[in-house]
């Protein structure tokens, strides 16, 4: 996975107000952590720019998945007691869109003055890290800052992307039918979509599982058939 880096112990998906999240993003980046054995951990960032609704979004869709975190790179101190006990002893990275803050929290971590990047005009990030680098902290852990990027093309399998949607997995096996992908079949035959309905599953998670859920399948077919060509030959 880019940037290519090894024995990762935690990755810290920094999100923030502006630029606008990209959630599809957002469950990709934990989706990959997840198959890695990598603990995923939001943290969201300019707390001074975020509405109650930006926040109680983010709680309601990923709580019950990761752990989240809030703080502000504007206050270093507050920013080095959130995550000193959490980076203590470990190798972190940190991810995500260019422009979130995630310079700007290793400054804040090491007291240093990298160059950070910031919004477009039309509100995009600027990409200022153009590499990673791991940098010592004082606890005993390492974190790396890594280059932002707004796409992520994955290969994921469908039986991947179903693994990792972890909110299913009460619900999971209790379909009427076992093959059940809580996509196609009828509300009254899949607990999934009832629990979606209910409020107990998030909705926007669960469409964008739906979203994540073709593309594989599509891509399973292809192969396939590209195989399937290829042993004719």
């Amino acid at each position: 996975m880019r940037p290519p880096l090894a024995n990762v112990d935690q990755a810290l998906i920094v999100v923030a107000p502006l630029p606008k999240p990209d959630f599809l993003l957002i469950d990709k980046l934990i989706i990959k952590f997840l198959l890695s054995k990598i603990n995923p951990i939001i943290v969201i960032n300019k707390l001074d720019l975020c509405a109650q609704g930006f926040l109680s979004s983010l709680v309601e869709q990923y709580a019950s998945i990761c752990e989240i975190v809030l703080f502000s790179a504007l206050e270093p101190k507050s920013t080095s007691v959130v995550l000193n006990p959490i980076l203590s002893g470990k190798f972190s990275i940190l991810v995500g869109q260019s422009a979130v803050g995630k310079t700007s929290i290793v400054n804040c971590l090491l007291d240093s003055n990298l160059e950070v990047g910031d919004l477009s005009k039309i509100g995009r990030g600027k990409n200022v890290t153009r590499h990673s680098e791991i940098y010592s902290l004082d606890n005993g852990g390492l974190i790396a800052d890594t280059p932002g990027f707004s796409a992520l093309e994955l290969e994921f399998s469908p039986g991947d992307i179903l693994d990792c949607y972890t909110e299913f997995k009460p619900y999971l096996n209790k379909c009427r039918f076992d093959n059940c992908n809580h996509i196609n079949e009828a509300e009254s035959d899949c607990v999934v979509k009832q629990a979606v309905k209910s409020g107990l599953i998030n909705k926007d998670r669960y469409e964008r599982f739906v979203a994540l859920f073709k593309i594989a399948k599509e891509k399973e077919k292809n192969n396939e058939k590209n195989n399937s060509s290829g042993s004719k030959h």
